[in-house]
Protein backbone atom coordinates (compact mmCIF):
# COMPACT_ATOMS: atom_id res chain seq x y z
CA UNK A 1 0.00 0.00 0.00
CA UNK A 2 1.39 3.38 -1.26
CA UNK A 3 1.70 6.32 1.56
CA UNK A 4 0.00 9.36 1.09
CA UNK A 5 1.69 11.96 -0.74
CA UNK A 6 3.34 14.42 1.32
CA UNK A 7 1.37 17.79 2.58
CA UNK A 8 2.63 20.57 0.45
CA UNK A 9 1.78 24.14 2.05
CA UNK A 10 2.31 25.78 -0.88
CA UNK A 11 -0.01 24.13 -3.10
CA UNK A 12 -2.66 24.12 -0.53
CA UNK A 13 -2.29 28.17 -0.41
CA UNK A 14 -2.51 28.37 -4.25
CA UNK A 15 -5.51 26.18 -3.80
CA UNK A 16 -7.22 27.83 -0.96
CA UNK A 17 -6.45 31.63 -3.23
CA UNK A 18 -7.66 29.92 -6.24
CA UNK A 19 -11.20 29.24 -4.62
CA UNK A 20 -11.20 32.36 -2.60
CA UNK A 21 -10.59 34.94 -5.56
CA UNK A 22 -13.56 32.95 -7.34
CA UNK A 23 -16.14 35.03 -4.40
CA UNK A 24 -16.83 38.44 -5.75
CA UNK A 25 -17.02 40.00 -2.61
CA UNK A 26 -13.27 39.83 -2.40
CA UNK A 27 -10.56 42.03 -4.13
CA UNK A 28 -6.89 40.62 -4.75
CA UNK A 29 -5.73 42.79 -1.88
CA UNK A 30 -7.85 40.90 0.22
CA UNK A 31 -6.87 37.87 -0.36
CA UNK A 32 -3.27 38.61 -0.06
CA UNK A 33 -4.05 39.84 3.38
CA UNK A 34 -5.59 36.92 4.34
CA UNK A 35 -3.01 34.50 2.84
CA UNK A 36 -0.41 36.60 5.24
CA UNK A 37 -2.38 36.26 8.14
CA UNK A 38 -2.33 32.75 6.86
CA UNK A 39 1.20 32.28 6.76
CA UNK A 40 1.71 33.90 9.93
CA UNK A 41 -0.42 31.51 11.68
CA UNK A 42 0.26 28.88 10.39
CA UNK A 43 4.42 29.81 11.65
CA UNK A 44 3.28 30.21 15.03
CA UNK A 45 1.16 27.17 15.16
CA UNK A 46 4.30 25.27 13.95
CA UNK A 47 6.30 26.83 16.59
CA UNK A 48 4.47 24.91 19.46
CA UNK A 49 5.56 21.64 17.31
CA UNK A 50 2.67 21.01 15.26
CA UNK A 51 3.26 19.66 11.72
CA UNK A 52 2.86 21.53 8.49
CA UNK A 53 -0.92 19.86 7.59
CA UNK A 54 -1.95 20.22 11.29
CA UNK A 55 -1.52 24.09 11.25
CA UNK A 56 -2.47 24.86 8.29
CA UNK A 57 -6.04 23.21 9.27
CA UNK A 58 -6.03 24.65 12.64
CA UNK A 59 -4.73 28.12 10.82
CA UNK A 60 -7.82 27.82 8.48
CA UNK A 61 -10.51 27.53 11.53
CA UNK A 62 -9.29 30.57 13.34
CA UNK A 63 -9.63 32.84 9.95
CA UNK A 64 -13.13 31.61 9.48
CA UNK A 65 -15.51 30.11 7.37
CA UNK A 66 -15.38 31.12 3.93
CA UNK A 67 -18.70 31.91 3.62
CA UNK A 68 -18.94 34.52 7.07
CA UNK A 69 -15.39 36.04 5.46
CA UNK A 70 -16.99 36.85 2.26
CA UNK A 71 -20.26 38.00 3.63
CA UNK A 72 -18.01 40.67 6.28
CA UNK A 73 -15.68 41.58 3.00
CA UNK A 74 -19.28 42.41 1.25
CA UNK A 75 -19.46 45.18 3.47
CA UNK A 76 -16.40 46.23 3.70
CA UNK A 77 -15.55 46.17 0.04
CA UNK A 78 -18.97 48.48 -0.81
CA UNK A 79 -18.13 51.31 0.71
CA UNK A 80 -15.03 51.26 -0.74
CA UNK A 81 -16.25 50.55 -4.22
CA UNK A 82 -18.75 53.23 -3.86
CA UNK A 83 -16.00 55.65 -2.32
CA UNK A 84 -13.64 54.86 -5.63
CA UNK A 85 -16.71 55.16 -8.18
CA UNK A 86 -17.87 58.89 -7.01
CA UNK A 87 -14.08 59.93 -6.81
CA UNK A 88 -13.42 58.61 -10.71
CA UNK A 89 -16.79 60.63 -11.07
CA UNK A 90 -15.31 63.71 -9.54
CA UNK A 91 -11.85 63.31 -11.57
CA UNK A 92 -13.41 62.96 -14.79
CA UNK A 93 -15.46 65.76 -14.12
CA UNK A 94 -12.61 67.95 -13.26
CA UNK A 95 -10.49 66.61 -16.53
CA UNK A 96 -13.93 68.19 -18.50
CA UNK A 97 -13.74 71.59 -16.97
CA UNK A 98 -9.78 71.68 -16.74
CA UNK A 99 -9.55 70.74 -20.66
CA UNK A 100 -12.69 73.18 -21.50
CA UNK A 101 -10.25 75.64 -23.98
CA UNK A 102 -9.14 72.47 -25.70
CA UNK A 103 -13.09 73.23 -27.13
CA UNK A 104 -12.67 76.55 -28.32
CA UNK A 105 -14.50 78.32 -25.20
CA UNK A 106 -12.22 79.92 -22.98
CA UNK A 107 -13.29 79.95 -19.16
CA UNK A 108 -14.17 83.61 -19.19
CA UNK A 109 -16.56 83.14 -22.26
CA UNK A 110 -18.80 80.73 -20.43
CA UNK A 111 -18.10 82.02 -16.71
CA UNK A 112 -22.17 83.32 -16.98
CA UNK A 113 -23.08 80.11 -17.78
CA UNK A 114 -20.53 78.03 -16.27
CA UNK A 115 -22.55 76.83 -13.13
CA UNK A 116 -25.25 75.30 -16.17
CA UNK A 117 -22.08 73.94 -18.27
CA UNK A 118 -20.69 72.04 -14.81
CA UNK A 119 -24.09 70.80 -14.14
CA UNK A 120 -24.62 69.17 -17.58
CA UNK A 121 -20.80 67.64 -17.51
CA UNK A 122 -21.77 66.64 -14.17
CA UNK A 123 -25.20 64.63 -14.99
CA UNK A 124 -23.56 63.36 -18.24
CA UNK A 125 -20.52 61.61 -15.87
CA UNK A 126 -22.75 60.23 -13.45
CA UNK A 127 -25.59 58.80 -15.82
CA UNK A 128 -22.77 56.95 -18.05
CA UNK A 129 -20.86 55.36 -14.39
CA UNK A 130 -24.53 54.43 -13.68
CA UNK A 131 -25.32 53.14 -17.01
CA UNK A 132 -22.30 51.45 -18.05
CA UNK A 133 -19.19 51.80 -16.39
CA UNK A 134 -20.84 50.29 -12.78
CA UNK A 135 -22.33 47.06 -14.08
CA UNK A 136 -18.94 46.60 -16.83
CA UNK A 137 -17.18 46.21 -13.82
CA UNK A 138 -19.61 44.28 -11.55
CA UNK A 139 -19.33 41.81 -14.04
CA UNK A 140 -15.78 41.98 -14.25
CA UNK A 141 -15.80 41.27 -10.87
CA UNK A 142 -18.18 38.15 -11.64
CA UNK A 143 -15.58 37.16 -13.76
CA UNK A 144 -12.70 37.39 -11.79
CA UNK A 145 -11.11 39.42 -14.63
CA UNK A 146 -8.30 42.64 -13.63
CA UNK A 147 -9.06 44.86 -15.81
CA UNK A 148 -5.41 46.44 -17.14
CA UNK A 149 -4.75 49.59 -17.20
CA UNK A 150 -4.26 50.71 -20.91
CA UNK A 151 -7.75 48.69 -21.49
CA UNK A 152 -9.48 50.62 -19.17
CA UNK A 153 -7.90 54.29 -20.71
CA UNK A 154 -9.04 52.82 -24.52
CA UNK A 155 -12.64 51.99 -23.06
CA UNK A 156 -12.70 55.16 -20.96
CA UNK A 157 -11.60 57.22 -24.13
CA UNK A 158 -13.97 55.95 -26.81
CA UNK A 159 -16.68 56.16 -23.95
CA UNK A 160 -15.77 59.60 -23.30
CA UNK A 161 -15.64 60.34 -26.98
CA UNK A 162 -19.03 58.61 -27.50
CA UNK A 163 -21.02 60.58 -24.91
CA UNK A 164 -19.17 63.84 -26.32
CA UNK A 165 -20.45 62.78 -29.65
CA UNK A 166 -24.16 62.02 -28.92
CA UNK A 167 -24.12 65.60 -27.19
CA UNK A 168 -22.89 66.75 -30.42
CA UNK A 169 -25.68 65.36 -32.49
CA UNK A 170 -28.11 66.53 -30.41
CA UNK A 171 -26.93 69.95 -30.91
CA UNK A 172 -26.80 69.29 -34.51
CA UNK A 173 -30.44 69.54 -34.82
CA UNK A 174 -30.09 72.84 -33.13
CA UNK A 175 -28.37 74.03 -36.11
CA UNK A 176 -24.57 73.71 -33.96
CA UNK A 177 -21.79 72.04 -35.94
CA UNK A 178 -20.01 69.22 -34.25
CA UNK A 179 -17.04 70.94 -32.47
CA UNK A 180 -14.03 68.31 -32.80
CA UNK A 181 -12.17 69.12 -30.07
CA UNK A 182 -15.07 68.75 -27.76
CA UNK A 183 -14.81 65.37 -28.53
CA UNK A 184 -10.97 65.14 -27.67
CA UNK A 185 -12.19 66.61 -24.40
CA UNK A 186 -14.86 64.10 -23.62
CA UNK A 187 -12.47 61.32 -24.60
CA UNK A 188 -9.71 62.36 -22.23
CA UNK A 189 -12.40 62.99 -19.39
CA UNK A 190 -13.41 59.18 -19.80
CA UNK A 191 -9.78 58.12 -20.05
CA UNK A 192 -8.80 59.45 -17.04
CA UNK A 193 -12.18 58.64 -14.81
CA UNK A 194 -12.35 54.79 -16.30
CA UNK A 195 -8.71 53.97 -15.92
CA UNK A 196 -8.95 55.88 -12.22
CA UNK A 197 -12.38 53.67 -11.32
CA UNK A 198 -9.92 50.42 -12.69
CA UNK A 199 -6.73 51.47 -11.24
CA UNK A 200 -7.51 53.46 -8.06
CA UNK A 201 -6.49 51.94 -4.48
CA UNK A 202 -6.46 53.66 -1.28
CA UNK A 203 -2.97 53.56 0.45
CA UNK A 204 -1.90 55.13 3.34
CA UNK A 205 -0.69 58.15 1.09
CA UNK A 206 -4.00 58.28 -1.48
CA UNK A 207 -6.36 57.80 1.89
CA UNK A 208 -6.25 61.25 3.51
CA UNK A 209 -5.65 63.30 0.06
CA UNK A 210 -9.40 61.14 -0.99
CA UNK A 211 -10.57 61.82 2.52
CA UNK A 212 -9.37 66.03 2.24
CA UNK A 213 -10.90 66.18 -1.34
CA UNK A 214 -14.26 65.38 -0.18
CA UNK A 215 -13.97 67.34 2.96
CA UNK A 216 -13.32 70.61 0.94
CA UNK A 217 -16.52 69.96 -1.17
CA UNK A 218 -18.09 69.67 1.68
CA UNK A 219 -17.31 72.85 2.86
CA UNK A 220 -17.99 74.43 0.32
CA UNK A 221 -21.74 72.97 -0.03
CA UNK A 222 -22.05 74.72 3.62
CA UNK A 223 -20.51 78.00 1.78
CA UNK A 224 -23.34 77.29 -0.39
CA UNK A 225 -26.01 76.98 2.31
CA UNK A 226 -24.44 80.15 3.95
CA UNK A 227 -24.50 82.37 1.42
CA UNK A 228 -27.77 81.65 0.23
CA UNK A 229 -29.29 81.69 3.70
CA UNK A 230 -27.32 85.24 3.92
CA UNK A 231 -28.49 86.73 0.77
CA UNK A 232 -31.71 85.52 0.01
CA UNK A 233 -33.22 86.31 3.59
CA UNK A 234 -36.00 88.17 2.48
CA UNK A 235 -37.14 85.88 -0.32
CA UNK A 236 -36.75 82.52 1.85
CA UNK A 237 -38.76 84.08 4.98
CA UNK A 238 -41.66 85.81 2.67
CA UNK A 239 -41.07 84.30 -1.00
CA UNK A 240 -42.96 81.70 -2.67
CA UNK A 241 -42.90 78.03 -1.38
CA UNK A 242 -41.15 76.46 -3.71
CA UNK A 243 -38.10 79.12 -3.36
CA UNK A 244 -38.14 78.76 0.31
CA UNK A 245 -37.81 74.71 -0.20
CA UNK A 246 -35.83 74.84 -3.52
CA UNK A 247 -33.27 77.10 -2.49
CA UNK A 248 -30.70 75.75 -0.12
CA UNK A 249 -30.92 72.08 -1.71
CA UNK A 250 -29.50 73.88 -4.92
CA UNK A 251 -26.64 75.52 -3.35
CA UNK A 252 -25.56 72.75 -1.05
CA UNK A 253 -25.32 70.62 -4.80
CA UNK A 254 -24.38 73.70 -7.32
CA UNK A 255 -21.45 74.95 -5.07
CA UNK A 256 -19.22 72.04 -5.07
CA UNK A 257 -20.37 71.50 -8.68
CA UNK A 258 -19.73 74.74 -10.04
CA UNK A 259 -16.09 75.27 -8.24
CA UNK A 260 -15.54 71.60 -8.14
CA UNK A 261 -12.44 71.83 -10.37
CA UNK A 262 -10.73 73.90 -7.98
CA UNK A 263 -11.90 72.91 -4.60
CA UNK A 264 -11.30 69.25 -5.04
CA UNK A 265 -7.42 68.95 -6.12
CA UNK A 266 -7.06 71.97 -3.25
CA UNK A 267 -9.15 69.72 -0.54
CA UNK A 268 -6.33 66.94 -1.69
CA UNK A 269 -3.46 68.66 -0.96
CA UNK A 270 -5.00 70.00 2.39
CA UNK A 271 -5.77 66.49 3.40
CA UNK A 272 -2.00 65.88 2.75
CA UNK A 273 -0.38 68.75 4.21
CA UNK A 274 -2.44 69.32 7.40
CA UNK A 275 -2.22 66.25 9.19
CA UNK A 276 1.55 66.38 8.91
CA UNK A 277 1.66 69.85 9.85
CA UNK A 278 -0.66 69.77 12.99
CA UNK A 279 0.25 66.54 14.30
CA UNK A 280 3.06 68.17 16.99
CA UNK A 281 1.40 71.11 17.31
CA UNK A 282 -1.53 72.60 20.49
CA UNK A 283 -5.10 72.45 19.59
CA UNK A 284 -5.40 76.23 19.32
CA UNK A 285 -2.31 76.20 17.40
CA UNK A 286 -3.77 73.87 14.68
CA UNK A 287 -7.05 75.45 14.62
CA UNK A 288 -5.20 78.78 13.90
CA UNK A 289 -3.60 77.16 10.86
CA UNK A 290 -6.69 75.96 9.14
CA UNK A 291 -8.61 78.79 10.12
CA UNK A 292 -5.45 80.93 7.79
CA UNK A 293 -5.62 78.03 5.27
CA UNK A 294 -9.05 77.98 4.87
CA UNK A 295 -9.25 81.94 4.65
CA UNK A 296 -6.40 82.23 2.28
CA UNK A 297 -7.62 79.33 -0.12
CA UNK A 298 -11.09 80.24 0.18
CA UNK A 299 -9.98 84.01 -0.67
CA UNK A 300 -7.84 82.85 -3.93
CA UNK A 301 -10.90 80.62 -5.03
CA UNK A 302 -12.79 83.88 -5.07
CA UNK A 303 -10.55 85.91 -6.45
CA UNK A 304 -9.76 83.54 -9.37
CA UNK A 305 -13.83 83.83 -10.28
CA UNK A 306 -13.44 87.83 -9.85
CA UNK A 307 -10.87 87.81 -12.35
CA UNK A 308 -12.60 85.77 -14.90
CA UNK A 309 -15.67 87.63 -15.03
CA UNK A 310 -13.27 90.89 -15.38
CA UNK A 311 -12.32 89.42 -18.31
CA UNK A 312 -15.28 88.39 -19.97
CA UNK A 313 -16.98 91.87 -19.15
CA UNK A 314 -13.88 93.36 -21.14
CA UNK A 315 -14.73 90.76 -23.78
CA UNK A 316 -17.96 91.71 -23.84
CA UNK A 317 -17.12 95.57 -24.35
CA UNK A 318 -15.20 95.21 -27.00
CA UNK A 319 -16.54 92.49 -29.55
CA UNK A 320 -18.23 94.32 -32.12
CA UNK A 321 -19.50 91.38 -33.17
CA UNK A 322 -21.32 90.76 -30.25
CA UNK A 323 -22.69 94.26 -30.19
CA UNK A 324 -23.62 94.40 -33.76
CA UNK A 325 -25.70 91.17 -33.22
CA UNK A 326 -27.88 92.89 -31.03
CA UNK A 327 -29.30 95.61 -33.19
CA UNK A 328 -29.58 99.36 -32.77
CA UNK A 329 -27.32 99.12 -29.61
CA UNK A 330 -24.55 101.69 -29.59
CA UNK A 331 -20.89 100.51 -27.85
CA UNK A 332 -21.80 103.28 -25.32
CA UNK A 333 -25.18 101.75 -25.00
CA UNK A 334 -23.36 98.23 -24.06
CA UNK A 335 -20.84 99.22 -21.98
CA UNK A 336 -22.83 101.84 -19.93
CA UNK A 337 -25.13 98.68 -19.46
CA UNK A 338 -21.97 96.04 -18.64
CA UNK A 339 -21.13 98.80 -15.81
CA UNK A 340 -24.76 98.78 -14.45
CA UNK A 341 -24.22 94.49 -14.35
CA UNK A 342 -20.98 94.91 -12.82
CA UNK A 343 -22.24 97.11 -9.85
CA UNK A 344 -24.91 94.49 -8.88
CA UNK A 345 -22.52 91.87 -9.30
CA UNK A 346 -19.99 93.53 -6.96
CA UNK A 347 -22.23 93.86 -4.42
CA UNK A 348 -23.19 89.61 -4.38
CA UNK A 349 -19.53 89.29 -5.27
CA UNK A 350 -18.64 90.95 -1.59
CA UNK A 351 -21.76 89.38 0.29
CA UNK A 352 -20.15 86.34 -0.96
CA UNK A 353 -16.47 87.07 0.30
CA UNK A 354 -17.39 88.57 3.25
CA UNK A 355 -19.93 84.81 4.14
CA UNK A 356 -17.48 82.49 2.46
CA UNK A 357 -14.25 83.22 3.79
CA UNK A 358 -14.88 83.43 7.61
CA UNK A 359 -17.03 80.19 6.73
CA UNK A 360 -14.25 78.02 4.89
CA UNK A 361 -11.81 79.26 7.67
CA UNK A 362 -14.19 77.77 10.23
CA UNK A 363 -14.54 74.27 8.34
CA UNK A 364 -10.48 74.20 7.99
CA UNK A 365 -10.10 75.14 11.58
CA UNK A 366 -11.85 72.45 13.14
CA UNK A 367 -10.68 70.46 10.09
CA UNK A 368 -7.14 70.90 11.11
CA UNK A 369 -8.03 70.57 15.08
CA UNK A 370 -9.70 66.51 13.97
CA UNK A 371 -6.71 65.97 11.88
CA UNK A 372 -4.49 66.51 14.67
CA UNK A 373 -6.54 64.28 16.89
CA UNK A 374 -5.97 61.44 14.80
CA UNK A 375 -2.57 61.61 14.13
CA UNK A 376 -1.65 61.96 17.53
CA UNK A 377 -3.93 58.74 18.17
CA UNK A 378 -1.54 57.03 15.77
CA UNK A 379 1.52 57.92 16.94
CA UNK A 380 0.55 56.96 20.06
CA UNK A 381 2.09 53.76 21.74
CA UNK A 382 -0.74 50.32 22.01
Amino acid sequence: MQNPAAFDLNRAIKSWREQTSRLPSFRAENVDELESHLRESVNRLKGLGLSEEEAWIIAQKRLGIRTELELEFGKINEPVRTGRAVTSMMISIIAAAVLLPVSGHPFWLVYPVWGNYMALISALTVLTFLVVVLPAFALMREWKWEVPGWLAMVAGLTLGSGVALLVAFLKAWEGVGIAWPALVMGGAAGALGVFTYARFRLTERTQPMVKGAWLAMAGAALCGVVVTLFQNRVDLLHGYWLDRWLAPPLALFGYPIAAGWIIFPAGAWLGWWLPRRVQSWRAWSSFGLGCGAGAALSALMLLVGLTLWRLYLAHCGQNDAMIAALGGVTKAAMQEHLMRTNEVWMQQYWTRFAVVVPTAALWVGLWAVRARKQARAELAPA
